[in-house]
């Protein structure tokens, strides 16, 4: 059985496009069902494909939009099972009411497959779509290519948009770093709190799933994929971290704990020497509290570690 879900292939963002003030929409193809390792012929191929575009169309809205197509997830489709021809065929599904929807579109990581369909729709079927339409009496392209992330960071705000981890794993092979054209400023109580619900997350995380693997906070996470959410954290990107896996989450929770919050425990706090009664434990914990106002943290931390301990005894 091959899963796939219609709700991360195809889903409404928070922000919109600048120049028509249309909402953005993401078609994300790294969601379809992935058939790398099937090993299935043309008619079952074209089933499945034409099975899943038909629930992602009941998520394309009644209303003018403009969408952001991620097209590196057609890398997994096999060029032998003519898998433009099947796009094709998931393209005449689609209501002309819903087509005429769509006024424009950002085509990111361009491939053989999206140049295929393309060149079909503009050069034999001759879709009106592709023509340049005007806002305004102003005049615009429909259809803008982005080689890579940096690129559509020119037109539209990425950092409103759900970005799947796979999107960026592809987009580093193209580029050392994403480069976007505008800031974010750390200062701000907007960041602050956007940070906290990070932590939060990841906080989570650790709670549901960490006491499950060994070694969470010893064996480091993938340094490609934590240097990818450390960077999107930096720049206040909108993310899913259940997209990045418990030991990327364990590397990036000490991180945060070394490197941004101030010392849990000042060792100046315990007073020696070391006295093993209720009073000495009461007021050397009141001491640490006191120090930066931290107990939230220490709390979460200790909740995780007895966690962590209590599976470990099992």
């Amino acid at each position: 059985r091959i899963e796939f879900h219609a709700e991360k292939a195809f889903f409404k963002t928070d922000t919109i496009d600048p120049f028509t003030n249309l909402p953005v929409y993401v078609f994300d193809s790294n969601y379809l069902p992935n058939f790398e390792d099937a090993n299935l012929d043309r008619k079952t191929f074209e089933q499945l494909i034409v099975k899943a575009f038909k629930r992602i169309i009941t998520r394309i809205p009644k209303h003018p939009y403009v969408l952001t197509c991620f097209t590196s997830g057609f890398k997994n489709f096999n060029h032998t099972n003519n898998s433009w021809i099947t796009c094709l065929k998931c393209y005449q599904l689609l209501p002309d009411e819903l087509r005429s929807h769509l006024k424009k579109a950002y085509i990111v990581h361009e491939s053989w497959l999206v140049r295929s369909m393309i060149q079909v729709l503009q050069n034999v079927l001759r879709i009106g779509f592709f023509k340049t339409n005007s806002i305004n009496g102003e005049k615009y392209d429909r259809l803008i290519y982005c080689n890579n992330l940096t690129e559509l960071s020119r037109h539209i705000d990425i950092t409103k948009i759900r970005i799947s981890l796979d999107v960026y794993l592809y987009d580093s092979q193209l580029e050392d770093r994403l480069i976007i054209p505008y800031t974010t400023k750390h200062n701000s109580s907007d960041y602050r709190k956007y940070k906290e619900q990070i932590f939060e997350r990841i906080t989570t995380r650790l709670l549901l799933e960490g006491a499950e693997f060994e070694l969470v906070f010893t064996k480091p996470g993938n340094q490609k994929k934590l240097s990818i959410l450390n960077e999107a954290i930096d720049r206040g990107n909108y993310l899913d971290v259940s997209q990045w896996d418990i030991y990327v989450m364990g590397s990036l929770y000490l991180s945060i704990l070394r490197n941004e919050i101030p010392t849990l425990i000042p060792i100046d706090s315990i007073q020696l020497p070391i006295s093993d009664d209720y009073q000495y434990t009461l007021s050397t914990f009141q001491k640490i509290i006191r120090a930066n106002n931290q107990f939230d943290i220490i709390y979460k931390f200790f909740e995780i570690l007895c966690t962590f301990l209590r599976n470990s005894t099992k």
